[in-house]
C-alpha cells in the first residue's frame, strides 16, 4: 500500500511538471486570446523555477521525472515485450518533445501542432519507458537485498595473527558474491574488551566461550564474574575442565574459577 502511494505521488509530479512546462511554453503566444484572470499570476509564479523555462533543458527534466515515476511504479516483467519496441517508442517520444520545442522557437508557431507534438511526445516517452522496464525484470533492492549485504561488503581481515597472548575467532563473510573466510584477531586482551549486545544475541556463544577456550589452551588462568546468570556456571566450568585435560589432573581446578552475584 505504501509503495502504491509513492508511485501515485511520483506519477502526479511528472504530470504536474508536464503541464507546467507546456503552460510556460505556450502562454506567451496565446495570452492575448486567453485573457483569463489569474493566468498571468500563474505564469509569473512558474517562471520562478528556472529549469522549467530553459529551452530543451526542461525536456530533459521532464524525461527524468518520467523515468523516476516509472521506477517508483515497480513494473514487473511482461512476456512478449521487446527492447526494440520500447526504444522505438521512447525515441519517438523524445523526438516529438524536441520538435515541439523547435516549433515554439520559430517565428510563427502553429499552436495546435506544437501542443499535439508536446502531448504525444510525453505519452510516447512514458509508454516507451514503461515498456523498457517491463522487458528486464526490475526488483527494488529493498526487497531483493533487505540488509544490503551485496553493496556494503568490503575486503576484511583474512590472515590469522597468532601471538602468545592472542585470541583468534574465525568467521564467514560475503564479498563480491563469494563466501570468504575471515579472522577476528584480539592481539592483546590485557588492554580490555567490551562486548555489547541485546540479551540472547549470542555474546557468550560467539565471543566469550571462544576467548575462554583459547586462553585456557594457552595456560592462562580465568576468573569469571557472572552477574545473575547462574545457568552459565556449568557451561563455563565444562569449558574449563574440557580444555584443561592436556595439563594434568592436578592443574584442572586452578584454571577456571567462577563467582555469581
Amino acid at each position: 500500500m505504501e509503495s502504491q502511494k509513492i508511485a501515485f505521488s511520483a506519477m502526479f509530479i511528472s504530470v504536474i511538471c508536464f503541464l507546467s512546462i507546456g503552460f510556460l511554453d505556450h502562454y506567451p503566444t496565446i495570452h492575448q486570446e486567453m485573457n483569463v484572470l489569474g493566468l498571468q499570476w500563474v505564469y509569473s509564479f512558474l517562471k520562478r523555477f528556472g529549469p522549467l523555462e530553459r529551452p530543451y533543458f526542461n525536456r530533459l527534466f521532464l524525461l527524468l521525472t518520467i523515468f523516476g515515476a516509472v521506477m517508483c511504479y515497480y513494473p514487473k516483467k511482461v512476456p512478449g515485450k521487446t527492447i526494440s519496441k520500447g526504444l522505438f517508442l521512447w525515441c519517438l517520444g523524445v523526438i516529438l518533445l524536441l520538435l515541439s520545442q523547435s516549433l515554439i522557437a520559430s517565428k510563427r508557431p502553429i499552436i495546435p501542432v506544437t501542443i499535439g507534438c508536446y502531448f504525444l511526445g510525453f505519452v510516447l516517452s512514458l509508454w516507451g519507458t514503461l515498456h523498457l522496464f517491463q522487458v528486464v525484470p526490475y526488483e527494488p533492492l529493498s526487497e531483493k537485498d533487505p540488509f544490503n549485504v551485496e553493496n556494503e561488503t568490503f575486503q576484511q581481515m583474512e590472515q590469522r595473527i597468532d601471538t602468545p597472548y592472542s585470541v583468534n575467532i574465525p568467521y564467514d563473510y560475503y564479498h563480491k558474491g563469494l563466501l570468504r573466510k575471515g579472522w577476528i584477531n584480539f592481539i592483546n586482551l590485557f588492554r580490555g574488551l567490551l562486548v555489547v549486545g541485546t540479551p540472547g544475541s549470542g555474546k557468550s556463544f560467539a565471543v566469550i566461550e571462544e576467548i575462554l577456550e583459547q586462553l585456557i589452551q594457552k595456560n592462562f588462568h580465568c576468573y569469571c564474574m557472572i552477574l545473575s546468570l547462574i545457568r552459565l556456571v556449568p557451561l563455563l566450568t565444562t569449558i574449563g575442565y574440557g580444555k584443561s585435560k592436556p595439563l594434568g589432573r592436578k592443574t584442572k581446578q586452578r584454571h577456571i574459577q567462577s563467582s555469581t552475584y
